[in-house]
């Protein structure tokens, strides 16, 4: 009975063992690729290409919106109490290039203005511009260079020739913010635009460019000031 019992039990074994054998095989099941170590890698690169360009680069700090030909700047009737003025520049010293026109005028108080109005329908955002422009002291320069900064003008739409969108620009030796445009009202306002200078910028002419009519129809504003002040 015992040889039996034994027989019995050996078979039982090797039947286990032989359905045991003939399950698959299970295997881990690889996990899914984790999306954040990619977006952490992404991130990384992006952050050493900045780096690497930030030496000569530099950018807008409030640009709003865009349009066909440059972004949208930003508007006040009242002074930006977080710029440090530097130095202010009075309308009679705005220069025109081909193109643009600068006739006399005065505001309400009698402050000298400059009525600017341009013809030119693709002006140039580099050099002096295609618009009219102002050329800034270098030695002013040297104290903005690699500091954000508020370019702002004072300005109203030239009355009769009203143009309903004009732009600024400031522009170096070493590169351009493009044009950042405007709406200009009846009445005048301050219209601000605010960039980095490049660290280099007293090292070579510096001008602010003054778009008055980007659709270039002759039409334009009229101007009684401009400013440049470091942002807090």
């Amino acid at each position: 009975m015992a040889d039996r019992w034994d027989d019995g039990e050996s078979d039982a074994n090797q039947r286990l063992t032989t359905v045991l054998r003939s399950r698959p095989e299970r295997r881990p099941v690889a996990s899914p690729p984790q999306p954040r170590r990619a977006v952490v890698v992404l991130v990384v690169l992006i952050l050493v290409l900045l780096a690497a360009l930030g030496g000569g680069a530099w950018y807008f700090l409030v640009p709003r919106g865009s349009s066909d030909t440059a972004s949208s700047g930003s508007t006040s009737s009242r002074p930006n109490q977080s710029a440090a003025a530097v130095f202010e520049v009075p309308a009679t010293v705005i220069r025109p290039s081909d193109g643009n026109t600068i006739t006399p005028g005065a505001g309400p108080d009698g402050t000298p203005t400059a009525i600017v109005l341009s013809s030119n329908p693709s002006a140039a955002a580099t050099g002096a511009t295609g618009g009219a422009y102002v050329a800034l002291n270098r030695a002013a320069m040297k104290q903005l260079a690699g500091k954000p900064v508020s370019i702002r003008i004072s300005a109203r739409a030239a009355q009769g020739k009203a143009s309903d969108r004009f732009a600024l620009a400031f522009s170096s030796g070493t590169g351009t913010s493009g044009w950042i445009v405007f709406v200009p009202t009846t009445e005048f306002q301050s219209y601000d635009m605010r960039v980095r200078i490049p660290a280099d910028a007293g090292r070579s002419d510096s001008y602010v460019g003054i778009w008055s009519d980007v659709a270039g129809l002759g039409h334009g504003i009229e101007v009684s000031g401009l400013s440049i002040g470091i942002v807090q």
